[in-house]
C-alpha cells in the first residue's frame, strides 16, 4: 500500500484488518504531526511575544518601580525611624542606606540600557539630572547617619528629602506611565497573534477530525457485524453458556479470533465440568468434616451428663443391693423415697440436658435465612453453649466481657457458625502447637465482637490468604479451607459488615463488626 492509498468500496472487503488499521494509523499520524507543528509554531511565536513584552516593558517598569519604592518605602522610612528614636544602631542603618543607594544606581543604569521609547529618550536628560540630585541627597543622609547627627537628620527629613523626592517622583511616574502604555500595546498585539494561531490550529483540527471520522466510519462499517457476533460469543463465555458451539466461516483475522473463541469455549467447558466435579467432592468432604465436628461436640456435651447418669444409677443399684434403707420402718421408707426421688430428679435433669444439646445442634444447622432481633452477646452465648464443654475438657479458659448489648437484625444461626468457626480454629491451633494455659478472650462493644487467643498467631506471609477459598493450614484430613471463607461471606455479604484479622502480642485477634441500624 502507498502511504495515502484510499480504500475503494469495491476492494474494501478484500483488504485485511491489518491493512485497514494501518491506513487509519497513517491518517492519525498526519493529523497529529500537523497539530504538533501548528502548536510548536504557536508556542514559538507566543514565547517570542512574551520575551519581547518582558524585555521591552516589564523589566524597565520593574526598575523604575524599584527606584520609587527605595526612596519612599526604605530610605525615607529609615530616616524617620532614626528621628523618632526607633533605631539606635546608626552604623548598621548607614550600611543599609549604602546598599539601598547601590540598588538605586543599578536599577537606574539597567533602565537606561533597556529599549526606550522616543518619549522616554526625550525625558531622559531631565530625569538624569533629578536622579543625580536625589543620589547626592542620599549621600548627605548617609554621612549624617554615620556621624549620628540627629538634628541634621531631622532637618534632612523636613527640608531636603521632600524636595528631592517630590522632584524625582513626577519624572519616575511619567516614565512608568509610558512603560505601562507600551506594555498594553505589546500585549494587545500578542493577543491578536495568539488568537490567530489558535484559530489556525482549531481549523486544522476540525478539518482533520472531519476527514478522520469519514474514513473511520467507512472502514468500521465493514467490521461492525462480525465484532457484534464476537461480543455475543464473549458474553456467552462470561455467562458460562458453553454448550452451543461457535461457527465461523470468515477466513480473515476476525474469523481466526472467532475460531480461537471456539477453542476457548471447548477448553472452558471441559474445565468447568472438572471444576464442578471437584467442587462436589470438596463440598462432600466439607459436609463430612462438619458432621464429624458436630458429632465430636455432641459427644463432648453428652459425656458429662451420661457419666453422671451412670454414676447415679450405679449408686441407686448399690443402695438397693446393700439394703441401705430399712423399708420395714416408716422413717426408712421416707428416707428411701427422698433419696431415690432426689436421684431420679437428677437423672431427669441430665436427660433434659442431653435433649437440649440435640435441639441446639439441630437449630444451628437449620438452613433458615430469616432476620431476627438479637445481639452479638446472645449469638456468642449460643456458640459457647455448643462448644464450651469441649473447651473445658481441653482446659481452655474462656474470658468474656460485654460492654454493651446492642440489638440489631441479623441471621442468628449464620453468625453463630462464624463464631464457632473462629473458636474451633483456636481450639485446633492450641492442640496442634501444645499451647500451655490456652486462653480465649471475647469482648463485645459497639456492634463489634473481638475474639482473641494466645495461640502464637498466624505467620505474616499467609495472614492475608486465610479468607481465600480452599486455603487451609491444616492437613487434608482435618481442613477444607472453606470455614473462614464462608465466615467472611456471611459477615460481609449477608450482614454488610467487616471480618478482620490481625496478630496481637502472643496470638491472633478476629474482629466481627456489624453495620449499625
Amino acid at each position: 500500500m502507498k502511504y495515502m492509498e484510499k480504500f475503494e468500496p469495491s476492494v474494501l472487503e478484500n483488504r485485511s484488518v491489518e491493512d485497514k488499521v494501518n491506513y487509519l494509523v497513517r491518517l492519525a499520524k498526519i493529523l497529529a504531526i500537523s497539530a504538533i507543528m501548528a502548536g510548536i509554531v504557536g508556542m514559538l511565536i507566543s514565547n517570542m511575544s512574551i520575551r519581547s513584552l518582558n524585555v521591552l516593558t516589564l523589566e524597565p517598569l520593574g526598575n523604575l518601580r524599584s527606584i520609587e519604592e527605595s526612596y519612599q518605602q526604605r530610605v525615607l522610612i529609615a530616616a524617620q525611624n532614626i528621628a523618632q528614636g526607633k533605631i539606635t544602631n546608626y552604623v548598621q542603618t548607614a550600611n543599609e542606606l549604602i546598599i539601598e543607594k547601590e540598588n538605586i544606581v543599578h536599577a537606574w543604569n539597567s533602565y537606561k540600557k533597556g529599549s526606550l521609547t522616543k518619549e522616554e529618550i526625550r525625558l531622559l536628560p531631565e530625569a538624569e539630572k533629578y536622579m543625580q540630585l536625589s543620589l547626592d541627597s542620599l549621600d548627605t543622609l548617609i554621612v549624617l547617619v554615620r556621624e549620628k547627627k540627629l538634628i541634621q537628620i531631622i532637618s534632612w527629613i523636613t527640608d531636603d528629602a521632600p524636595y528631592t523626592i517630590l522632584e524625582i517622583n513626577p519624572i519616575i511616574n511619567k516614565l512608568m506611565q509610558i512603560e505601562i502604555v507600551n506594555a498594553q500595546n505589546i500585549y494587545a498585539t500578542t493577543q491578536k497573534e495568539f488568537f490567530g494561531i489558535l484559530a489556525v490550529i482549531v481549523l486544522i483540527s476540525l478539518l482533520g477530525s472531519w476527514y478522520m471520522r469519514r474514513e473511520v466510519e467507512r472502514i468500521i462499517s465493514d467490521l461492525t457485524l462480525p465484532f457484534v457476533e464476537l461480543l455475543d460469543q464473549s458474553k456467552a463465555l462470561a455467562k458460562h453458556n458453553l454448550s452451543k458451539p461457535f461457527v465461523w466461516k470468515r477466513t480473515d483475522e476476525i474469523g481466526q479470533v472467532g475460531k480461537s473463541l471456539e477453542l476457548t469455549r471447548q477448553a472452558l467447558n471441559d474445565s468447568l465440568q472438572q471444576i464442578q466435579l471437584k467442587n462436589k467432592e470438596l463440598i462432600q468432604q466439607s459436609r463430612l468434616a462438619k458432621m464429624g465436628e458436630m458429632i465430636s461436640m455432641i459427644a463432648h456435651q453428652w459425656r458429662q451428663p451420661l457419666g453422671a447418669i451412670a454414676s447415679t444409677t450405679l449408686n441407686l443399684k448399690l443402695k438397693i443391693e446393700t439394703e441401705s434403707f430399712d423399708l420395714n420402718t416408716k422413717d426408712g421408707r421416707v428416707m428411701f423415697n427422698d433419696y431415690f426421688g432426689e436421684r431420679l430428679n437428677r437423672i431427669e435433669e441430665y436427660v433434659y440436658s442431653l435433649t437440649t444439646t440435640i435441639d441446639d445442634f439441630r437449630n444451628f444447622y437449620k438452613p433458615d435465612k430469616k432476620l431476627v432481633q438479637s445481639s452479638l452477646k446472645q449469638v456468642t452465648y449460643k456458640a459457647l453453649k455448643i462448644i464450651r464443654n469441649s473447651m473445658e475438657v481441653e482446659n481452655i479458659e474462656i474470658k468474656e466481657e460485654y460492654l454493651d448489648e446492642i440489638q440489631c437484625e441479623l441471621l442468628d444461626n449464620e453468625l453463630t457458625q462464624v463464631i464457632l468457626n473462629i473458636l474451633k480454629n483456636s481450639q485446633d491451633n492450641f492442640r496442634e502447637k501444645g499451647i500451655k494455659n490456652p486462653c480465649i478472650k471475647i469482648k463485645g462493644q459497639n456492634n463489634s465482637l473481638f475474639i482473641c487467643d494466645n495461640g502464637g498467631g498466624i505467620p505474616e506471609e499467609i495472614i492475608e490468604n486465610i479468607f481465600d477459598p480452599y486455603f487451609s493450614t491444616k492437613d487434608e484430613k482435618n481442613g477444607t479451607g472453606l470455614g473462614l471463607h464462608m465466615s467472611r461471606v456471611i459477615v460481609e455479604e449477608h450482614h454488610r459488615g467487616k471480618l478482620r484479622v490481625k496478630n496481637n502480642n502472643n496470638g491472633v485477634c478476629f474482629e466481627i463488626k456489624l453495620e449499625s441500624n
